[in-house]
């Protein structure tokens, strides 16, 4: 994810940057720790507690909308809680009331919305995700927004496993 980051034109990675940023308190926001092809690990404080993620880019944005913010996908733990976290945003208002779809290697799995984020129901939905997305190697993301737009977003799972056992590591 690094040469993809990297890779993007000056405004559009400031734009990444900015949109993790605004779309995560400021004490969420950090520098890279390490870069697993397709995945970025992060690590930082939140009050007491430390903070870990990975996140990535789609490689492919598809759908009927006209203008949306930039997608991307992040996998959080919370050390103190060891608990892992879904979460995709979408670049738009998520249409509540109408699931966001997951496929991984022909699983379906299917994520509550609330404004521009989705989440798992629970913590097993949560690491049945997560241990589809280890062996798999694209992941589709289909929402739907409040002005009846869609948008299919296809995600690399290409060092997935090796930045997720990163993220486990340097937070435990």
């Amino acid at each position: 994810m690094y040469k993809k980051i990297m890779s993007l034109k000056p405004i559009k990675f400031l734009l990444f940057v900015l949109v993790l940023i605004s779309t995560t308190s400021k004490s969420f926001a950090s520098p890279p720790v390490a870069i697993f092809k397709d995945w970025t690990v992060f690590a930082t404080k939140q009050g007491d507690k430390e903070l870990c993620y990975i996140a990535s880019l789609p490689f492919e944005q598809d759908g009927n909308y006209k203008k949306r913010g930039e997608p991307f996908f992040t996998v959080t733990r919370i050390k103190k809680n060891e608990f892992d976290e879904v979460n995709v945003t979408s670049g738009y208002i998520y249409k509540m009331g109408k699931d966001v779809e997951i496929e991984i290697e022909n699983n379906k799995f299917v994520l509550f919305p609330y404004e521009e984020r989705a989440w798992a129901s629970n913590r097993s939905e949560d690491m049945a995700i997560i241990d589809k997305m280890k062996t798999g190697l694209k992941m589709k993301v289909v929402g739907y927004s409040t002005l009846d737009t869609n948008s299919v977003d296809t995600y690399s799972l290409r060092g997935f496993t090796d930045a997720y056992n990163k993220m486990v590591e340097i937070c435990k």
